[in-house]
């Protein structure tokens, strides 16, 4: 009777080691699975931004390139000096929306602004954010429509006849344009800016720092890392929160 009652108590205990072992790897396995889930959706969004930064600096390079052979702007701007021509104010937002930019500026060796597709009453004022932007994308604020918003630009520098200009612009950062970045419907992406959200995720009101992959979003623990990046003219850094829903 007692070996039968030890030999009992000897199955139940390997079994339930065998258990918890069991469990142990399934956890495991199950937490390699999501490490390796979340660096593929990090490594997809990044792909994803510096394809969009890359085109972004293209079509840029190509706008400043059509300025810069473009006799009526030549003609109004360096032999009849008439900056208030709809020849000069105009362009930048006859090209804008062709281009799929929200943004689109150009500026003399000054900063000042020569023509605004996003704010034509911008003409004739200083640039806030040329100095700031280099030919390779970054994020910046923008002014739209007397509108504050968060932007990815970049300027180019051209000349025509030996003076400088430049062309700056860019597309708005909002849910749509992280939607894009996105690899598929379950991972989220989350912009901070200031003490806002731009989010792939709706009506977020809380969000914690990373902590061992997780974030806390709304209160509801999420597998996440981050993406930092870059500011214009700051040498600071965002942080884009890749999450797996």
């Amino acid at each position: 009777m007692k070996k039968t009652v030890v030999t009992v108590a000897i199955t139940a205990l390997c079994t339930a080691a065998l258990l918890l072992l069991g469990l142990k790897l399934t956890n495991a396995s199950f937490a390699d699975t999501r490490a390796s889930d979340l660096a593929k959706a990090a490594a997809s969004v990044q792909k994803s931004w510096s394809y969009r930064s890359d085109m972004l600096s293209r079509q840029l390079r190509a706008f400043a390139s059509s300025i810069a052979v473009n006799n009526d702007f030549s003609l109004k701007m360096l032999v009849e000096h008439d900056r208030s021509s709809g020849v000069i104010t105009g362009i930048a937002g006859q090209f804008m929306k062709p281009m799929g930019f929200s943004a689109l500026e150009i500026l003399d060796s000054s900063s000042t602004v020569l023509s605004s597709g996003h704010f034509p009453a911008n003409a004739g004022n200083k640039s806030v954010n040329l100095k700031g932007l280099s030919d390779t994308p970054a994020v910046c604020p923008e002014n739209v429509m007397g509108q504050k918003k968060l932007s990815l630009q970049c300027a180019v520098r051209f000349t025509i006849a030996d003076f400088p200009f430049y062309v700056a612009g860019g597309v708005i950062i909002d849910s749509l344009f992280l939607a894009g970045l996105t690899p598929s419907e379950n991972v989220g992406l989350i912009l901070r800016y200031d003490d806002d959200f731009i989010s792939t995720i709706d009506s977020i009101h809380s969000l914690s720092a990373i902590e061992k992959n997780e974030v806390i979003v709304n209160d509801r623990k999420y597998p996440a890392t981050n993406i930092r990046i870059a500011v214009s003219g700051t040498g600071d850094s965002l942080s884009l929160f890749v999450v797996l829903k």
